[in-house]
């Protein structure tokens, strides 16, 4: 990472990536959540596994505990984000299996974590990160302006110019990604 991008736009984190409702009032809470989107777990596999820049890291099966076995990383130069795979377990043997969510772990831009998440929810759009300290669920918009933008503020108004240029870049990146103006 160059020194701005670890001054201001690091993301070192834990999260989870979540299925949920397909909208919610924010702030909004997994201990919250009585309904939420089922995504078939062999499918969810098949797209982790198929997104740009990611390696499988840990191959499991398609039954039992091996789900639990699946893990990836997603890596450009020296920046990464690793994540693993659980399952809601079926209720009989003719149910089906559902993705119940990844927990991730981050060294990365907070964009690089925004780029990977807005991709998953193009195709699953009951998607949210989540904070497993607080089980707070995130939209894009919140966990920019929660997290991305209060790191980024102090260059948006440095002394030096191109610090201050590179910050509204980055901002502008933001909108793009989900972030919305007041």
């Amino acid at each position: 990472m160059t020194p701005f991008e670890e001054a201001y736009l690091l993301c070192n984190r834990e999260f989870d990536l979540i299925p949920g409702l397909l909208s919610f009032d924010e702030p909004f809470y997994s201990v919250d959540l009585q309904d939420l989107e089922d995504y078939p777990a062999a499918d969810v596999v098949r797209t982790f596994s198929a997104l740009d820049h990611v390696t499988v890291v840990s191959q499991g099966e398609e039954h039992g505990y091996d789900w639990f076995k699946w893990r990836w990383r997603w890596e450009r130069e020296d920046r990464l984000i690793e994540w693993d795979f659980s399952v809601f377990e079926p209720e009989d043997d003719s149910s089906r299996v559902y993705w119940g969510g990844s927990q991730l772990s981050a060294l990365c831009t907070f964009a690089d974590l925004m780029r990977v998440w807005n991709t998953v929810q193009i195709r699953y759009p009951a998607v949210w990160l989540h904070d497993g300290e607080d089980t707070r669920m995130y939209t894009p918009h919140s966990f920019l302006e929660t997290f991305a933008l209060p790191a980024l503020q102090p260059a948006l108004s440095h002394a030096d110019a191109s610090i201050r240029a590179r910050a509204e870049q980055e901002l502008a990146a933001y909108r793009v990604l989900g972030l919305r103006d007041k």
